[in-house]
């Protein structure tokens, strides 16, 4: 895998001549935060916003299912390989947000 740290491009591994950004996906809950530090390539924007609505949504049904309590007001950062914030999604967006 090849970074190129400027322009938040991965070489990705399956197509190793089509560049692919990587988005990191951040957890915020109440007062926690939790970094990713991994990332995933992912095609576009676009893509990392369907990534957060599947996450946000198996979240919240991990906690229906054990009783936790939901705060609708958590969210999910996206942003670049050089940290920079590109979006903001609340659980409850992403739980309303139609899928195609």
């Amino acid at each position: 895998m090849v970074l190129e740290w400027g322009s938040a491009m991965v070489q990705s591994q399956a197509n190793h001549s089509t560049p692919m950004p990587v988005y990191f996906f951040h957890i915020l809950r109440g007062t926690a935060r939790i970094e990713d530090e991994e990332g995933e390539e992912l095609p576009d924007m676009a893509a990392a916003r369907q990534e957060v609505v599947a996450s946000v949504r198996d979240l919240v049904a991990d906690d229906m299912r054990s009783g936790q309590p939901i705060d609708l007001s958590d969210r999910i950062e996206i942003a670049n390989l050089g940290g920079r914030v590109m979006a903001t999604m609340t659980f409850r967006e992403a739980i309303l947000r139609r899928t195609h």
